[in-house]
């Protein structure tokens, strides 16, 4: 069972940021001269309120954000969006648990992902592919044309209406067989 805390709302907040600013979790270290290990805590809500003043500001600095936004949630969305409610928090924090897992399983999926948005594939779709277990065997990764494939497969199916980030199909791995993606064709 997921608890919310005070750590999940900053996690959230730094995973908007880091989306609407482009930044891996490699980048925002480098960039913010932060190890990336503690901003992988961060993310999986492991800690926020114990960090030092100095390092706060690193990471709102490199972010463009406040660190009372950051961190506190204090004043305004700094990117015009309303600020995620905790049912919004909780379920981006089961999706990127899910995601970290596959990924760690799967190591061709981030190289796949980097290559999707290039593409102008959605993040919905990118999402899907991330979340997604592989059907073969599951000791193998399959490699990162198999999880592009996929990916295209999940913006086809967003695009015509027959999948969401809420949809049972979500969830499941999407079929390979006999289908046709925009690479394939």
């Amino acid at each position: 069972m997921l608890y919310m805390t005070e750590n999940s709302g900053i996690a959230e907040r730094l995973r908007q940021a880091m989306a609407v600013r482009g930044f891996s979790v490699t980048e925002l270290g480098k960039s913010s001269g932060v190890d990336k290990s503690h901003v992988t805590r961060l993310l999986k809500g492991e800690r926020g309120e114990g960090m030092r003043p100095p390092t706060r500001k690193k990471l709102a600095v490199a972010l463009d954000v406040t660190a009372e936004w950051l961190f506190a949630g204090v004043g305004p969305n700094p990117f015009g969006a309303p600020d995620p409610s905790p049912q919004d928090t909780a379920t981006s924090v089961m999706i990127a648990e899910r995601i970290a897992s596959n990924v760690k399983r799967y190591p061709s999926k981030a190289g796949a992902a980097v290559a999707l948005r290039a593409m102008g594939v959605s993040e919905e779709a990118i999402e899907a592919m991330l979340t997604e277990e592989n059907t073969g065997n599951e000791e193998v990764d399959p490699g990162r044309k198999h999880w592009i494939d996929q990916g295209l497969w999940w913006e086809a199916e967003i695009r015509r209406g027959k999948a969401t980030i809420e949809s049972d199909a979500f969830t499941e791995a999407a079929p390979m067989e006999g289908r046709k993606t925009k690479r394939s064709r």
